[in-house]
């Protein structure tokens, strides 16, 4: 098996039922979120080939501007530009969380489980994004999930 086919096909089958109803894994609602910005093929995956790392820091707020512009003005960080479309490319999986956030939580509401309340996150206007179909499939795994795990 490749790092490739390692990513999707087990990394993904540890991440816990909490992250799969996250509304803010790209941090949002921070001042200041820092991620890995690794070099990605076409659908976002890393590439896994040697390279130097480089950590992205992304100012959300005008105290996480001023926070960064203070750590750079006392030599404590070194900043690049960083084109911002590049972000979604290259964090596919928290996008379709995202996306699919709306029909998880239907479905665990449906079932009585216990669901976190999200303000202002615009969790359905996220789901429009998605096609039907796939919200469909999203609500019906965590509604299968919920049920065998009574």
């Amino acid at each position: 098996m490749t790092y490739h086919e390692s990513w999707g096909g087990i990394l993904s089958r540890h991440v816990q039922h909490r992250c799969k109803i996250c509304a803010d894994g790209t941090g949002t609602a921070a001042d200041i979120v820092c991620a890995d910005a690794w070099e990605s093929d076409a659908k976002g995956y890393p590439l896994f080939t040697e390279a130097p790392g480089v950590s992205l820091i992304v100012a959300r707020t005008p105290l996480g501007e001023a926070l960064i512009a203070g750590a750079k003005a006392a030599g404590r960080i070194e900043t690049a530009p960083f084109a911002i479309d590049r972000l979604a490319a290259i964090q596919p999986g928290q996008r379709e969380r995202r996306r699919a956030l709306w029909a998880r939580l239907a479905a665990l509401r449906l079932t009585g489980r216990p669901v976190p309340r999200y303000e202002g996150l615009q969790i359905a206007a996220a789901a429009r994004q998605n096609p039907l179909g796939r919200n469909l499939r999203n609500f019906l795994g965590t509604l299968r999930r919920s049920l065998r795990s009574r």
